[in-house]
Parts: C-alpha cells; structure tokens; sequence
C-alpha cells in the first residue's frame, strides 16, 4: 500500500547518507501540529552501503498544552525489543474533527510490511500501528481507522518532513 509512497520520498532524496559503520549519533526534531509538540529523539549508527542507519531507540515525547509530556517508543521496535527499521518522516494531518499526527516507519525492504505508518491524536494517544508487533502488516485496522479519523482519501505525501536519524 505505501510503497509507491516511500518511493517518491527517496526519489526526493529524504533518505539518509550512508557513512562509515563507526559514527554513532543521536538526533532530535520537534513538529508542531494543532497546539501540541512533538519531538522525535534517534539514536542512530550509520551502517555502510545502506540507507537506513541503525537505531537502537527511537522515542517520540508529546507535550500537549497545560499537561505532562509523554513518550512513546518508535514501532520500529518489534516485540522482542530489537529494531528492524527507523521512523524517518512525519506529517501534520487535518481530519474530519482536528489534526493527527502520522509517523512514516521502515526498514529499507520491497515488501508489504516493510513500511508502515502510524496515527497519534493531539493529546499522545496512539490510535493506530501500520503493523503488528511481530512485524506484520496491519493494514486492514489502519485502514479501518484512518477512514474513521475523516484523514485524506489520497494519501497526503506532500505533507510529510523527513525526520534526521543522525
């Protein structure tokens, strides 16, 4: 479903530089969307010859206004605590009723589970996984949910901003 989507956006050249295995990273980006801010934290190694690095935590802290930030941890982590992707882009979406915040996930692969992306609302909750757990896709419950949110029926690739992993 996404492929054709994560296509244009390496066309575009928003994926990262391969570097030396030995460069160890951590980066941060923050995006407003409605009244709430996001901040995405990676701790990355660049691998060679690849365009993902490797990151061993990924973690988004959400601030809405007049509560306490909270985290969430990268569904690139799978059940058994490993990563076998990145969450490299991000977007600020209007639905029916308010904005969603849509995390852009994957792990470099050509298939059907190999990119995801997930849906949060503005106060932090995850409303939806691109896929499960054990790393398979999730694609009927996110479509499911995504027409229920009023989200875009063509998929908004213009909106997303990449998100530096190093």
């Amino acid at each position: 479903m996404y492929s054709s989507h994560l296509y244009r956006l390496l066309a575009l050249g928003l994926g990262a530089a391969a570097a030396p295995a030995s460069q160890a990273a951590e980066a941060a980006a923050s995006l407003v969307c409605g009244n709430t801010r996001f901040t995405m934290t990676s701790q990355c190694t660049a691998i060679e010859h690849t365009r993902l690095p490797l990151c061993r935590r990924q973690i988004l802290t959400i601030e809405p206004p007049g509560t306490k930030p909270r985290t969430l941890e990268s569904s690139a982590r799978l059940k058994d605590g490993s990563y076998d992707g990145a969450t490299d882009h991000w977007a600020c979406v209007p639905g029916t009723s308010r904005d969603y915040l849509l995390l852009w996930s994957n792990n470099g692969g050509n298939c059907p589970a190999c990119e995801w992306v997930d849906i949060i609302d503005l106060d932090g909750s995850l409303l939806v996984r691109g896929r499960k757990p054990n790393g398979e896709s999730n694609d009927a419950e996110y479509e499911r949910v995504y027409k229920k949110l009023g989200l875009p029926e063509e998929f908004p690739d213009d909106a997303f901003q990449a998100i530096p992993l190093m």
